[in-house]
């Protein structure tokens, strides 16, 4: 290579790089973000309309400045309760942090700012909002900008206006959205946004309920509503956890057992609060004071179990192996309170654990297999 060219190289590459910058079409909120896309076409627009599912207070705080700048916006909504949301449709972290020091609230006073600000634009006799009447018909999401009667800009994709879809925040949503400036492609997006705003049959303005739930977000709440919410907040995965439960409790038929049926609303709760932990955390401590139905409760955790095909050792002391055998369906005890349920768990003495050989009842120890039970550390000892 001549020296003149060698010299050139460093130039082709710099303009290689300005070129690539300047036509990227593609906006994922790594490289570039469509909050920094907006502000450069927001700054010069009279007109502003967007396609969003969702809304936050947090998308309108990156673009506050533009918006209120803007002759005409038409906003198309597809769910007016988001607005409610910190960032609706993200995994945000919690609006408190639990720390050395206490309970730290991280939003306390912007939130209010944010909402009271956004309510004010909200209302002005410029700001248009319509939602499509269906729930969960609008997946849509499109910005488009104009200055004048020409449309300058347009991004299509799948970022919401909200902070963590607009490319906001440390935890921005990985988006496709596509940037597009091409006239007739312009003119087609704003032919079907005319359409689908005009169609009564289909939107309804909305301005109103999202001016109330802005009320909403911006007011004073009462102590023991703050209390309540703190608490969700900090047992927010266990009570998930339960839920989810719930669901796959009535899935199974456990609630039409004989022991579910038999036991105490208490015991019920001790009961589906036991079979969360096991999921979640494969171990849980039944700590009932005596009298209370520890025994009860824990049959119905076993009968849960075993509803789901899990194979169950039921472990106690040696003294307590009679009243454990009463339930279960293969000693056929006429005294067993709930032979419907069929119980099919194995019996040992917790004592069992240190022993490789002998018998337990009518169980061989020496041929037991522990590794049935998950238990493999037992079933591997030497014998």
């Amino acid at each position: 290579m001549e020296p003149e060219a060698r010299n050139l190289e460093p130039i082709r590459l710099a303009r290689k790089t300005i070129r690539m910058v300047n036509t990227r079409h593609i906006i994922d909120n790594q490289q570039a973000t469509v909050a920094e896309r907006l502000r450069r076409h927001l700054g010069d627009a009279h007109a502003f309309d967007f396609v969003s599912a969702y809304f936050s207070i947090y998308g309108y705080e990156l673009l506050m400045n533009e918006l209120d700048s803007i002759d005409e916006v038409r906003f198309l909504f597809g769910d007016p309760t988001s607005v409610e949301d910190l960032d609706p449709g993200a995994k945000d972290p919690k609006s408190f942090a639990v720390t050395e020091k206490g309970l730290t609230p991280n939003h306390t006073m912007l939130q209010r700012y944010l909402a009271k600000r956004c309510a004010d634009w909200v209302r002005r006799e410029s700001v248009a909002i319509r939602s499509v009447s269906q729930t969960n018909f609008l997946h849509g999401k499109m910005y488009l900008a104009g200055s004048g009667d020409e449309l300058s800009s347009a991004v299509v994709g799948s970022s919401n206006f909200t902070k963590n879809g607009l490319g906001g925040s440390d935890r921005s949503n990985l988006e496709i959205n596509l940037a597009v400036s091409d006239a007739d492609t312009l003119a087609e997006l704003q032919d079907w946004f005319d359409r689908l705003w005009k169609d009564t049959q289909r939107t309804e303005d909305v301005k109103q309920k999202v001016l109330d739930a802005l009320a909403r977000v911006g007011s004073d709440h009462a102590p023991e509503v703050v209390y309540y919410k703190t608490l969700y907040e900090l047992f927010r995965k266990e009570i998930e956890a339960r839920i989810a439960g719930d669901e796959g409790l009535v899935a199974t038929g456990f609630y039409d057992s004989q022991v579910w049926n038999a036991l105490y609303e208490f015991q019920k709760d001790g009961a589906k609060g036991a079979i969360a932990k096991l999921r979640q955390h494969n171990g849980c401590i039944l700590a009932d004071s005596v009298g209370l139905g520890k025994t009860y409760t824990a049959l119905a955790v076993i009968k849960y179990f075993e509803q789901l095909n899990e194979p169950v050792l039921v472990l106690c002391p040696r003294k307590l192996h009679e009243n454990w055998s009463l339930y279960q369906a293969s000693n056929g005890h006429i005294q067993n309170p709930f032979p419907q349920d069929r119980f099919s768990y194995t019996l040992l003495a917790h004592t069992d654990l240190s022993r490789i050989s002998g018998r337990s009842g009518s169980v061989d120890l020496a041929n037991f297999n522990w590794s049935n039970y998950k238990l493999d550390s037992l079933a591997k000892r030497p014998v």
